[in-house]
């Protein structure tokens, strides 16, 4: 099925919309997708997933592009990555040296070749759609869309300029495009009514210039964050089709593949979720592993390495998390001794968040620490607890990227976030015990 066929098909936009936008197409080349973005027929994140649905390969959506690792960004020099269309979004934390990469063509075998030598990992492709990708080549290098094409993508983000090779000359600007329209998609995925147990596909893609006249009365649709060494920290411890071609001027849409029914969120992208995500997940959560794995997926909207552990024995246990390079049979190995000075005895004592510079008495058990997780020291760092009933259930720590202070705002999300575990845990206590 086409991609403009599928879209109908799924009610994200019309037949009309669809005549106007091949009529569009048509006159002024590009792919369809494209095309129905820049007339605000459709988000971004609908193409996105309608894409991945169509070639059976897992879509990048604005929550992964918002969550980018910017040290693996650095791996893919500029020109390369506007070359071959090609955003690094992380590395996955359920396959070994493996780099996500979102594509505008995640079937273009040379591509993935080419990103596979320069950065000596293997490559696990997903499709985003070509507003953005160029978005994303603006914001992480610098490199100036072509004139016309998407320059109000994601206005409300500050380039975030990633230290690769000078970015390319500026593209030759191609005929003129009808100009992206006003619309902008927040809060809850496409069509739901209420929170929904596991809301992943918010849109914060926002297009910003004034809507433009529409083909034969065609509307575009309603508008869719130094002591004595202590005990060591443990590693010991055992745990039981192509996508739509671009069309030149005068020729209809290309077939695209047989659809597939792969899911648009692939395993090995690393979940991410908004503070009110977060809020409705844990809302709607009916076992511990479900509130481990939403403070889990908030923590990867905010930083480069993040635990959630369980605090049991003396000792605060691995057991959810992420960092580049580890694996989960490393987190949950990790075993802090909470009786001596580190950061995450601070927050466990206190029964309070904790965040800073982390303290030179607490160096020696940090240090081994962040050696598990394969970092330096950071520069600040949080650590919160969650309660249940006044007694501390988990400690959660996180860090941000390498010589960069946290974010405030999300320190203070994230206090937010344990303490609707806390609630959550709770709630489902009660509900046992009232089953039992």
């Amino acid at each position: 099925m086409r991609i403009g066929e599928l879209l109908v098909a799924e009610g994200s936009i019309r037949p009309d919309q669809l005549d106007a936008g091949l009529r569009t197409q048509a006159q002024y080349g590009g792919r369809l997708g494209s095309v129905l973005v820049e007339l605000g027929f459709v988000d971004v994140d609908v193409l996105a997933a309608a894409l991945a649905k169509q070639l059976g390969v897992p879509a990048a959506m604005q929550k992964h592009f918002d969550a980018i690792d910017r040290a693996a960004a650095k791996l893919i020099p500029a020109r390369t990555a506007e070359q071959r269309q090609a955003i690094p979004l992380g590395w996955s934390t359920r396959h070994a040296k493996t780099l996500i990469v979102a594509f505008a063509d995640p079937r273009d075998l040379a591509a993935i070749d080419d990103l596979t030598v320069i950065t000596r990992a293997r490559i696990q492709p997903c499709i985003a759609p070509e507003a953005r990708i160029r978005a994303a080549l603006s914001r992480f290098y610098d490199v100036r869309p072509a004139k016309g094409r998407f320059v109000a993508v994601d206005p409300t983000l500050a380039k975030v300029p990633v230290d690769t090779e000078p970015p390319s000359p500026p593209v030759t600007p191609p005929s003129p495009r009808v100009a992206p329209a006003a619309e902008s998609r927040a809060g809850a995925p496409p069509g739901a009514q209420s929170p929904a147990p596991v809301p992943r596909t918010t849109a914060r893609l926002l297009l910003s210039m004034p809507p433009p006249s529409m083909p034969n009365g065609a509307t575009p649709n309603p508008p869719l964050a130094p002591t004595p060494d202590p005990p060591p920290v443990s590693t010991a411890r055992a745990r039981a089709g192509q996508p739509e071609e671009p069309a030149r001027a005068g020729q209809p849409e290309a077939p695209a593949a047989a659809p597939s029914e792969a899911p648009a969120n692939h395993p090995s992208l690393r979940p991410v979720l908004t503070l009110d995500e977060a809020l409705a997940t844990l809302d709607f959560a009916t076992d511990r592993d479900a509130v481990g794995d939403a403070i889990a997926d908030f923590l990867a909207m905010h930083l480069r390495a993040a635990l959630v552990l369980i605090a049991k024995d003396g000792a605060a246990l691995g057991w959810k998390g992420f960092a580049p390079f580890v694996d989960r049979e490393v987190i949950e190995s990790i075993a802090v001794p909470l009786g001596a000075p580190s950061v995450l005895r601070l927050a466990y004592d206190s029964r309070k968040p904790w965040a800073g510079a982390p303290p030179p008495e607490g160096a020696a058990v940090m240090g081994r620490l962040y050696k598990l997780l394969r970092c330096e020291p950071p520069r600040t760092a949080v650590a919160v607890p969650v309660l249940v009933q006044g007694r501390v259930v988990n400690l959660v720590y996180g860090h941000g990227e390498p010589g960069e202070d946290l974010d405030p705002v999300a320190i203070d999300e994230l206090q937010r976030v344990c303490a609707a575990a806390g609630d959550a845990y709770q709630r489902i206590l009660r509900a046992r015990a009232i089953s039992a």
